[in-house]
């Protein structure tokens, strides 16, 4: 693969990368028949071989998990076929779960049912407080004293008397709460919209990133991404092998936590 043809293929790979403010770091360590590149302060591993070259790259998503963009070039003059099981990860003797499509998608209904649910919630109270709208009400409280007298031949009578009790009263501005319905109704639909638009383009994005089965015919290049779980922390640096099989070769990658 000519440096030209490197470079595009890189820039590809980074065009694609999802942006993580956090996240463990983890660089490739080359062996034999592999060099390291970079592209807009990006590590890329090149593994040359003598069916295929496979460009890889490593993203940190979290403390548990990461993402690998690979491109796979086929120098052979027969098709093979890439997938997701193509990829393993693994530490130690320990296997790393990687995350197929369907894994993936799994996760994404969870989040959009999240969702979905937070906005009824919100929709309702939004719902309540409108037809609230309107209406006001009035209490209050009230106390005095009377005094009466009375005159006659028998000479003055005078008696006192006093007065405790409370009163209230509710007013209606059916306008005032039929405007205020419209508007909740109208911020529902709008986030209905919103959450309608989220999850199209992340199932967008998921459709255009993610690695599945795909044939990989001579001279051409097939590129996709896999999500991988990472190994537990370590005081000397996580170690993250990855084994990529392309066609009828194996390739092989070392990967150590930046401390």
């Amino acid at each position: 693969m000519t440096s030209l043809r490197a470079l595009i293929v890189a820039l590809a790979l980074l065009i694609a990368l999802p942006t993580y403010a956090d996240g463990r770091k983890f660089e490739f360590q080359p062996t034999d028949g592999q060099a390291i590149e970079y592209a807009s302060g990006q590590q890329i591993v090149v593994a040359s071989g003598a069916f295929a070259v496979v460009h890889m790259v490593f993203v940190p998503e979290s403390n548990r998990a990461g993402w690998l963009h690979v491109s796979v070039r086929n120098l052979d003059n027969t098709p093979f076929t890439v997938q997701e099981t193509s990829l393993v990860a693994s530490t130690g003797d320990s296997a790393l779960k990687t995350y197929t499509y369907d894994d993936l998608i799994k996760a994404q209904k969870r989040k959009e049912n999240w969702r979905q649910t937070g906005a009824a919630l919100a929709a309702g109270m939004n719902g309540y407080a409108a037809g609230m709208q309107g209406t006001s009400y009035t209490t209050g409280s009230y106390s005095g004293t009377s005094t009466a007298t009375a005159y006659g031949s028998g000479g003055t009578a005078t008696a006192y008397g006093r007065q405790n009790g409370s009163f209230s009263s509710v007013t209606y501005d059916p306008a005032v709460q039929a405007a205020a319905i419209e508007r909740a109704n109208q911020k529902a639909v709008e986030l209905q919209s919103q959450l309608d638009a989220a999850k199209n383009l992340e199932r967008a994005q998921l459709d255009q990133r993610v690695l599945r089965a795909n044939t990989v015919r001579p001279g051409a290049d097939v590129a996709g991404q896999i999500r991988v779980d990472l190994p537990k922390p370590s005081k000397d640096g996580a170690v993250l092998n990855v084994t990529f099989k392309a066609g009828p070769e194996t390739f092989h990658f070392s990967l150590i936590e930046r401390r």
